[in-house]
């Protein structure tokens, strides 16, 4: 990893950027991410499979191509809370379409 020497500068929690950068970096820490996400992309397709009829996909947030955000209405939807589910990966990896799966729990 060829980092600018500023990167060795703690930033965060006793932290630089380079370590950051190598403890955010997920793809690194499993052997066979492919496989790994396999279960995850399969279920989030499903999910979106069955919830058709009650989901908004590719809802814009802002001006680039990847600020876009999926919402999933309950069947129910009087006074129906909000959750907001953020994927995870550090801002800089994985997406959206293979987190979907946790809509079944809550919709």
């Amino acid at each position: 990893m060829n980092l600018h020497p500023l990167a060795e500068r703690p930033i965060a929690h006793g932290l630089s950027r380079r370590q950051l950068a190598i403890d955010y970096d997920v793809e690194s820490t499993v052997s066979d991410l492919p496989s790994y996400m396999r279960p995850f992309i399969e279920r989030s397709d499903q999910v979106r499979k069955d919830f058709k009829e009650r989901c908004k996909l590719d809802v814009a947030y802002g001006p680039l191509p990847a600020h876009k955000l999926d919402i999933y209405l309950p069947s129910n939807t009087n006074n129906a809370p909000v959750l907001v589910f953020l994927h995870g990966g550090a801002w800089k990896g994985s997406n959206k379409e293979c987190r979907a799966f946790p809509a079944e729990l809550f919709c």
